[in-house]
């Protein structure tokens, strides 16, 4: 898995290379509102792109992760299904449900019944490196999201122009992420992880979770302000030794969310000497975001080998589908 972290800068560029040598079709109609359906490490990319883009959007946007898509959808709808394998059952079943609708589509995977979809019916698909967990991913994923918005002039991205500074700067900053990752992992380690960030990185704090529950194999939580402060703050009554708390902060935060995570960091202290600030740096909301995910990706890698558990190991989702393809 190191290696596959490791190389995020890499992964980024590669992604624009796949963008500008795919052939996509233009929107065959007006596009009125947008679906992205993913579930897991195929479906955390859509929501992260939907969060930072979300002032950009002139349509209503639904990040879907289920079986069925939302009751709006029609031929004035774009879906894009996203699942690295091509085979999750969840996106599947949501694809089929768009092409009897006549809903207007977009793949992005390695292969597998989504891509074959894809050629039978002749919808636009944009084809990934295969393989790998797709949680290793997540590079890939992105930078093609932020591409499709653009091609469909949904927002306003110009992928062309961040990415290659983007993958400079993270190979620049990877030694010190590494070193702040190694650091954070001593106080995390054996822990429960809660992951806080305000509004606009909510869904970054989400994919923070997910890789403490499949890389480090460890339970925990994630929420985002302002919203935790008006419920769940109110669940830290007692002290809890046992959490650590993990607080992702940018420059690019709402000033009363600032000073929101500030109060919460004096607040938690109380309850917990585990709380730790990461800091996104970079000069714009995307270079601050792969920031914090490049970090916490090598967190999740250095908890995983301080608990000594495979890093690779999913078995009880491998059982979960066994069970289901069983039924």
């Amino acid at each position: 898995m190191k290696p596959l972290i490791d190389a995020l800068p890499q992964h980024i560029l590669a992604a624009l290379d796949i963008y500008k040598s795919t052939a996509l079709k233009p929107a065959e109609r007006r596009i009125d509102t947008l679906v992205i359906t993913g579930l897991g490490g195929s479906g955390i990319g859509a929501s992260i792109v939907a969060e930072m883009l979300k002032n950009d959007f002139q349509i209503p946007v639904v990040i879907n992760k289920d079986y069925q898509l939302p009751g709006f959808a029609n031929e004035n709808t774009l879906v894009i299904a996203c699942s690295y394998s091509g085979n999750t059952e969840e996106t599947i079943a949501a694809t089929e449900e768009a092409l009897e609708r006549g809903c207007m589509l977009i793949a992005i995977s390695s292969g597998g019944t989504l891509i074959e979809m894809a050629k039978k019916h002749e919808f636009n698909h944009l084809v990934v490196p295969g393989g790998n967990p797709p949680r290793s991913m997540l590079g890939y994923s992105l930078v093609l999201l932020f591409a499709i918005m653009e091609h469909y002039k949904l927002a306003h991205t110009d992928v062309h122009t961040w990415t290659k500074r983007l993958s400079d700067f993270l190979t620049k900053e990877h030694e010190a992420c590494d070193a702040e990752a190694q650091r954070i992992a001593e106080r995390v380690k054996g822990k429960i992880g809660v992951v806080y960030a305000c509004q606009g990185m909510g869904a970054i704090a989400e994919r923070v979770r997910q890789q403490f529950n499949e890389n480090s194999k460890m339970v925990g939580w994630n929420g985002t302000i302002p919203e935790m402060n008006h419920n769940e703050l109110v669940g830290w009554h007692f002290e809890h030794p046992e959490i650590a708390v993990v607080i992702l902060r940018s420059a690019f935060e709402h000033p009363r969310n600032a000073m929101r995570a500030e109060l919460n960091r004096d607040i938690l202290l109380k309850k917990t000497i585990n709380v730790i600030e990461i800091n996104g740096v970079g000069e714009t909301p995307i270079e601050a975001a792969f920031h914090i995910i490049h970090i916490t990706d090598l967190l999740s890698h250095h908890l995983a080998e301080a608990h000594g558990v495979d890093i690779f190991d999913i078995d009880v989702i491998d059982y979960l589908k066994g069970e289901l393809a069983k039924r």
